[in-house]
C-alpha cells in the first residue's frame, strides 16, 4: 500500500477480504481515516481511501479500503468495477 505524498508511506499489507467495491487488509502500522493510498495486487493499482483502523493486536491493524469507482481494477462485463475479479481462477 501506498500513501501519496508521505515520506516513506509505502507499507507491505495482507488482504483479508474483498469485495466488489473494497477490501479489509491488515498491516503493521495504522493509516488514518479518509486517507488516500494506493493497493498494488496483481499488476494492477487501485486507489481509494481508508475507512477505518482498528488495532486487533500487537502492532497489528484491521482497516476498510473502499475502491474508487474509476480505480484501475477489473471490470465487470457491465463495466463495473469488480475486486473479486482479481481473485477468481482464469
Amino acid at each position: 500500500m501506498r500513501i501519496a505524498g508521505e515520506r516513506g508511506g509505502l507499507y507491505v499489507v495482507t488482504i483479508l477480504d474483498v469485495s466488489k467495491s473494497g477490501m479489509r487488509i491488515s498491516g503493521s502500522v495504522a493509516v488514518t481515516s479518509d486517507t488516500h493510498a494506493e493497493i498494488m495486487c496483481r499488476g494492477m493499482r487501485i486507489s481509494g481511501m481508508v475507512r477505518y483502523a482498528r488495532n486487533v493486536g500487537r502492532d497489528e491493524y484491521h482497516m476498510g479500503f473502499k475502491a474508487d469507482d474509476d480505480s484501475d481494477g477489473p471490470k465487470s462485463a457491465e463495466d463495473e468495477l469488480d475486486l473479486t475479479l482479481l481473485f477468481r481462477r482464469r
